[in-house]
């Protein structure tokens, strides 16, 4: 991220410099009256973006969220023997799922999981409840309802 003499477009938290200062400060550009308004936390004032004559950095990224930084390792082991490594962010397997074999709907966390398939070395995390179905991955054997 770097500073320029371009003014944000949108709303969200931006570093903002002076030219007068060389230390910048963290803004919050919102909707205003007039356009863009921006707020300074130092003064708690609000002023117009188009009377601020600095430079702006950003916008700033959200944080990440602890669950959305979380991840669950799924990995398994494939019918050739190898393991084959999954690791998601929780946060991607939310939802519900269909088995493509008999149409049921679940959440993953209503899915079975154990060794079998195949071969009796591999394991599954994606087995469904309803018909036993035995899917490689989630991929393979369950879409979005």
């Amino acid at each position: 991220m770097t500073y320029t003499d371009k003014k944000p477009t949108a709303p969200g938290y931006y570093w903002y410099r002076s030219k007068y200062l060389s230390n910048g400060v963290v803004i919050s550009v919102l909707p205003g009256f007039d356009g863009l308004s921006v707020f300074f936390f130092s003064d708690g004032r609000e002023y117009r973006l188009k009377d601020c004559d600095g430079q702006f950095a950003g916008p700033i990224p959200k944080p990440v969220e602890e669950d959305d930084a979380r991840t669950i390792d799924l990995s398994y082991v494939g019918t050739d023997g190898a393991i084959v490594k999954d690791v998601r962010p929780i946060h991607q397997l939310a939802g519900k799922y269909q088995c493509k074999n008999c149409g049921h709907v679940c959440t993953v966390n209503d899915m079975d999981a154990n060794a079998g398939g195949a071969d009796p070395e591999a394991y599954s995390n994606w087995i469904c409840p309803k018909c036993g179905t035995w899917h490689e991955s989630l991929e393979s054997g369950w879409t979005k309802p």
